[in-house]
Formats: structure tokens, sequence, C-alpha cells
């Protein structure tokens, strides 16, 4: 047989280059010409099923490869994989909650179908929504409830969790540091805080490493599995015990469904119970014949775990340090629910000053006293106030140096439906109830790595709205309708995917503008409701811009100026015991707009959104929807065309 006097380049391996080499080479080779190689001939047949076979072996090494990068792959299991062999823990998913009311039915009589009037429900009860196909249990903090009813009492109440209640027994084998894995088939996960391990039948603790067990203590450490489910560790007994051989190790968990378990439009007697609920003899009652079922609270606050960027950005910067106490600590937990659209932290240390002391505050309010009893200029007093303000500040950010403000707007796209999108969607969404903020806070002190000395505060964002003005110059081939339907949906997509809490910029918007077909230029301007409002407030009260105009009876030369005063007649206002100067009408004022780049300027706790519903300071009203007619939240202008050669 005949050497190959060269070698394929394999750097090419694109089928007809790969082709094109096979080719060349065997006619070198063996001397023959093309015809005895191509497709027609059985020499061909097989070099094409061994290139495919080849380019099939090729593509899966480069798909094999590419997974394992962390930084290519989407799939969640792997990374998954990689974040636990790396040694974070990533966080399972979370079930939602809320509370079940019951009550009894007309023309149902208690004494005649309720044995001694009383309900009697074991913890762990299942219940089935007839909606989502879904289990959900309950959740008592005893074994058992026992609820009395009466003609003037008819209704109970219920807290659930969606999920349900399993067990795996383990077998201990008495060697040190033993470690077992429960593991959960199908998309289902153990649920992140919802679990209970048993030895011989005593309830274990668990703790965070296995340096934090003590000696010979009946505890133990868990971790997330690889596949939803958990791993578990014992101890060596210098740090935690170790389980016997023969012993019992038992495992009850939650089996959880993540974010598919919310409830958002609750329908009554939507609900099957699974389980038994007895009357005050022990008898079976058929609490769905007796009981109207409805949701009293809502069944929300719930998560499939880390999202895939989420773990990309953490597994290079796991921390053994968890404890709960500066921002961005708390942003790194809250972020990792993977429920919240946006997340931010802060406390207000950078606006601290702690120069300032009782003495200096006391001073300061003797100083006021001083310039009213003496009848000073109402210059001196004001700036007296303003002195006084300014450092009762700064005293008192002093005083809430450990407070921590939690700034949170839920993941408002699970809302959208056919008829509900970002232009539309109540603004209620965009807020925390008391009930979820509650949930919010126990999920903290769930991970039991609060500082103690840490407050945190949950604030409710101020919504800003704005509108938009987008200028377009066209390529000649383009359909103004396809454009002006595109800048919509990615404005969208840009808004509730922007993460910045500083200002949105016209940069970034023109940029995506760009980059959709037929689009040769873009300019973008914002119009802010807040400053509307300001200048509208000021016209109303007779104190109108400053012009320079022309009246007829004037010669040309002539100039009318409008005097400008301030918008309230007195000095001061007293807000939460502080004096402050009421501001003078300012019409060069631009309130959150960038006066220079034009870009919207967001405070800490602000948060904005492309939405009409309002009327400018001379009455323009603009719609919410972008895609009726008139103006509205986007409003898209075609100015010009640019015809390709």
């Amino acid at each position: 047989m005949a050497q190959p006097n060269r070698f394929y380049d394999f750097i090419e391996i694109k089928y007809k280059d790969l082709t094109y080499q096979l080719n060349n080479w065997l006619q070198s080779v063996y001397k023959k010409s093309a015809i005895n190689f191509n497709s027609a001939s059985p020499y061909g047949q097989i070099i094409n099923v061994l290139k495919e076979l080849f380019q099939h072996n090729i593509i899966y090494l480069k798909n094999a490869v590419k997974i394992l990068d962390i930084t290519q792959s989407q799939n969640k299991k792997v990374i998954q994989q990689t974040a636990r062999i790396s040694g974070y823990s990533t966080s399972r998913a979370i079930s939602a909650t809320g509370t079940l009311k019951f009550q009894l039915k007309q023309g149902i009589d208690i004494n005649t179908e309720i044995k001694d009037s009383i309900i009697i429900i074991n913890n762990g009860l299942i219940l089935k929504n007839k909606t989502n196909s879904l289990y959900y249990s309950v959740k008592l903090n005893t074994e058992r409830n026992i609820f009395p009813l009466s003609n003037s009492n008819t209704i109970f109440y219920l807290p659930i969790i969606q999920g349900k209640y399993e067990t795996q027994q383990l077998t201990g084998k008495g060697t040190s540091n033993q470690s077992f894995s429960i593991n959960i088939p199908g998309n289902k996960q153990i649920e992140n805080f919802n679990y209970s391990i048993y030895f011989n039948g005593t309830l274990l603790k668990v703790k965070d490493n296995i340096y934090d067990m003590l000696p010979a203590e009946y505890a133990c450490v868990v971790r997330s599995g690889f596949d939803g489910g958990i791993d578990i560790y014992f101890g060596n007994e210098n740090f935690g015990f170790i389980p016997t051989e023969g012993s019992i190790i038992t495992v009850r968990y939650l089996l959880s469904d993540g974010s598919i378990g919310e409830i958002f439009n609750p329908i009554i007697n939507d609900w099957k119970v699974e389980d038994e609920i007895f009357d005050g003899q022990g008898n079976s009652i058929a609490v769905d014949k007796l009981f109207n079922i409805g949701v009293e609270t809502d069944i929300n606050f719930s998560s499939d775990g880390e999202s895939i960027e989420f773990l990309k950005s953490a597994i290079p910067y796991t921390s053994r340090n968890f404890v709960l106490g500066t921002p961005n600590q708390f942003n790194y937990h809250l972020r990792r629910l993977n429920m919240f659209s946006k997340v931010n932290s802060y406390n207000k240390l950078e606006d601290n000053d702690f120069s300032v002391s009782d003495t200096i505050i006391e001073d300061s309010i003797k100083k006021i006293n001083v310039s009213i009893n003496k009848n000073q200029s109402r210059g001196k007093i004001i700036a007296d106030l303003n002195n006084f303000n300014e450092l009762y500040a700064k005293y008192k950010n002093n005083l809430n140096d450990n407070e921590i403000y939690l700034y949170l707007i839920p993941s408002i796209k699970k809302y959208f439906n056919d008829n509900i999108n970002y232009f539309n969607i109540p603004f209620d969404v965009f807020y925390l109830d008391d009930d979820e903020q509650n949930k919010v806070l126990s999920y903290l002190r769930q991970l039991g790595t609060m500082a103690i000395t840490t407050e945190v505060k949950i604030i409710q964002p101020i919504i800003s709205r704005y509108v938009m003005h987008v200028y377009i110059r066209r390529f000649d081939y383009a359909n103004e309708d396809n454009i002006r339907q595109e800048i919509i949906s990615q404005t969208s997509d840009y808004l509730l995917n922007n993460n910045r809490f500083d200002r949105i910029t016209k940069a970034d918007l023109i940029q995506i503008y760009k980059n959709i077909d037929g689009i040769d230029s873009a300019s973008v301007y914002f119009i802010s409701k807040k400053n509307e409002d300001y200048h509208k407030k000021g016209q109303d009260l007779g104190y109108a811009q400053p012009e320079t105009k022309t009246p007829k009876y004037f010669s040309k030369t002539s100039q009318f100026k409008t005097k400008i005063q301030p918008i309230l007649a007195q000095s001061t206002i007293i807000k939460n015991g502080i004096a402050k100067p009421n501001a003078a009408y300012d019409p060069t004022v631009m309130l959150g707009i960038d006066k220079v780049h034009g870009d919207i300027i967001c405070d800490k706790d602000e948060y904005v959104i492309i939405r009409g519903g309002w009327r400018d300071r001379k009455g323009i009203w603009y719609n919410e929807d972008p895609n009726t007619n008139g103006l509205s939240s986007i409003n898209v202008v075609f100015d010009g065309i640019t015809y390709k050669s």
C-alpha cells in the first residue's frame, strides 16, 4: 500500500474543506483521477460515510467541551454540578406559601355533621389544587390542631406550603465522616428549608460546617446535591458524632415544584383534600362538601433556585463568610432567590458625618432661638434653620448606621399574558405587600446568618413615569410598522432586564435600536412626569417661565420679561419635625433628566417605568398603550430615509 506523502490540515473540519483535502490526498497517493472517488463510485460512498462519522465525532467533542465550560454552557445541571464541586452549595427551590380559609357552607348543621363541633387536622395534611394539579401541605407548628366550631364561629384557617412530604431511610455504617445522598427523580427538588434528619428517632441539628459541630454532638451538615437532592455529612467524634453501624437515619423532606406553585388568580373551592380530617369522635369527615375553601392570603414567594447567570458569576467568588451584615451580602442572598427583577440593598454609611455630636445639634438650636429673640433678619433666621436641618440630617444618619434598606421589585414577567404586558401591568405588581415583606424577612432570618445588630427595612419604591420620543432615520427597504414594533418590544426587554440603579442611558437604547434591521440612525428623548408636574404647578400659580417677546406696541428693541417668584408665599415648611425653606420656582429645573446627556437619573428608592396615562405642562395627553394612535408611552417618529445604492 502506498504511503501518504503529506498530511491533511486537521484544523479544517468543515465539510467542503474536508472533502477537498481527502480527494486531493487520495488522488496524489494513488495517482487516480477524481472520478474514482466521487459520490457515484463505491470508494466515494465509503469516503462520504467516513467523513460524516468523523464530523459527528468532532461536533460531539466540541459540544462536550462547551458544556463543561461554564462561561458558555447553558446546561443548568452541569453548572450546578460544577458549582457543587467548587464548594458552593446551590440554593434549591423555595415553595410558595399562603393561607386557606375554610368557611361552613350555608344550610350545614354543625351539630349533625361534625361530632362535638370539633375539627382535628394533622400536620402535613395534603391538598391538591384542581387548576394546576399540584400538591400542597398544611404546615402547622404542632403535630395536629383542634379547631372548635359553633354557630357564631364557622371559619378556620390553615397555613399551607406547596409540595408533598416524603421520607427516606438510611443505615449507619459506624465509620467516621459518613456521607449520604438523597436523590430525587424528575424535575422536582427538595425544598430549600423544609427537611428534617433523625438519628434513631432523635432530631438532629443542621450545621453550616463540620467544624461548627461540638464533640460527639448530635448534628450533621447538609449541602445541595447534584440533581435537586441533598447530601448529608456526619462527624468523627471530635466534630459531631459517628452514626453507629445498623442505626436508622430518617430523612423527611418536602418535594417542591418551585415557581409554578404560585397561584395568581385563586378560585373558590378549587381544592381537593387528599388526606383525612376528623371530628371530635375520630370520624372522618368530607371537608370539601361541608366547607367552602378559598385563599385568604396569597400563595406566593416561590423560587426555582439560582439562575444559570447567577451561578456562573458566583462560582469564581465562593466565600466562606456567609454573615449578613453589608449591603452586598444582602444583595447576594436575595438575588440567588431568582424571584425579583431588581434587587438593591444600601445603608447610609456613606452619608455619615460622625463629627456631628449632640453638643453641635444643641448649639445649632440655640442659634435659631437667639436669631428669633433678637428679631434678626429673615435671611439670618432661614440660614440658621438651613444649618440646623443639614446638621440634624447627618446626626440622624449616624443613629441609623446599622440599618439596611432593601429595594425589591418582584419579577413582573410572570404576570404577563396575552392581555398584560410591560405597558399596562397594574402598578401594585411593582410593590411587595405586607405578607410578601414578612416572607422576605422570614427567609433572611431562616438563613441564620444575619448580624445581631443589623436592622432591615424593606422600602416601597417610588415609581416615576416617563415617556419616550424616538426619532428614526430608516433605510428605503425597511417597513416602518415592523421597525416600530421591534423598538417597542426591545425597549420593554431592556427596561425589564436593566440592572442599573443610578440612571437609564440614551446610549444603551440607541445602541439597541442601531442593531434593528432597517434603522440607519436613531435619537432618543425622555419626558419626565415629575418634571412636567413641577412646571405645571408653577404655571397654575401664576409663575410662568421666563420668556422674551416683542409686543405689538413695543419697538423691536424693547424686551418684556416675566418676573419669577416663589411658588408658595410662606418661607418655610415643617416636615418630620424639621424646618425646611420652600424652594423658589426655577424654570430651568429638569427633574429626573440629566441636563447635559438627557439620561434618566434615578434615586436609590426610585423605580423608573416608561408609561403614559398623564398630561404634560401643556395639557398634552400620553396614552399608556404604545400601539394606539396619538402620543403614548413610546412615540416613534420617522424623520428621514437613506437610499441604499
